[in-house]
C-alpha cells in the first residue's frame, strides 16, 4: 500500500519537473507529441523502476501482473521507436496516435520504461538514470549507448529527439535539477 502511494506521489512531483522542463523550450506540434509520449513512458518507468520495482526489474518479476508486460518489452521497444518516428513525421492525427500507443495501454509505459531505466542503471547507476529523468530527450541515446547486443534505436532518430525544442541561434537555458 505504501509503494502505492509513493508511485503516485512520484508523478505529481515528477509531473511539475516535467512540466517546468517543456516550458523551457519551444517545441513543433510534432516535437510536442513525441515529447508528450517520452515523458508518458518515463513517468511510468520513472515510478516503477524506482519506486515499485526498488531500482531493479528482478523484483518487478515478482508481481502477478507484471512479468506478461515485461515480456512484450521487445515488441514494445520497437514500437516506441515506431510512435517517436511518426510523430516527429506528423504529428499524427488523435486517432492514428491512439492506435499507435494502443500496445502502451495497461502496463505497457510501464514496462517500457522500466526497461529502459534499467539498462541505463546498470551501465551508469542512478546518476545515468536522474540524468535522462532531467532531460527526457536524452532516454534513446544513454539507453544506445548503455544496451548489451541486442535492439538499439535507429541513432538519427535518438540524435532529433535530443535536439526537440532547439532553434537555430538559440543556446539551452540551465540544466534543470532536482531536488533530491
Amino acid at each position: 500500500m505504501v509503494e502505492f502511494f509513493a508511485h503516485e506521489a512520484h508523478h505529481l512531483g515528477y509531473g511539475q519537473i516535467l512540466d517546468r522542463k517543456r516550458a523551457s523550450f519551444q517545441f513543433s506540434p510534432a516535437e510536442d507529441q513525441a515529447w508528450r509520449f517520452l515523458t508518458a513512458i518515463l513517468m511510468e518507468g520513472s515510478a516503477t523502476f524506482l519506486i515499485t520495482g526498488h531500482e531493479t526489474l528482478a523484483e518487478l518479476h515478482t508481481m502477478p501482473e507484471f512479468p506478461a508486460y515485461l515480456a512484450k518489452v521487445p515488441e514494445l521497444l520497437p514500437a516506441m521507436q515506431d510512435v517517436l518516428r511518426r510523430a516527429l513525421a506528423g504529428p499524427l492525427p488523435d486517432e492514428d496516435y491512439d492506435q499507435a500507443t494502443s500496445a502502451f495501454l495497461g502496463m505497457g509505459y510501464h514496462a517500457a520504461g522500466a526497461k529502459v531505466l534499467s539498462v541505463i542503471h546498470e551501465k551508469r547507476g542512478l546518476k545515468g538514470v536522474m540524468e535522462v529523468l532531467a532531460d527526457p530527450r536524452l532516454i534513446l541515446g544513454r539507453y544506445n549507448e548503455c544496451a548489451s547486443p541486442g535492439f538499439r534505436f535507429d541513432p538519427q532518430l535518438a540524435s532529433r529527439v535530443a535536439q526537440m525544442g532547439k532553434r537555430q541561434g538559440k543556446q539551452e537555458g540551465a540544466s534543470l535539477r532536482f531536488g533530491w
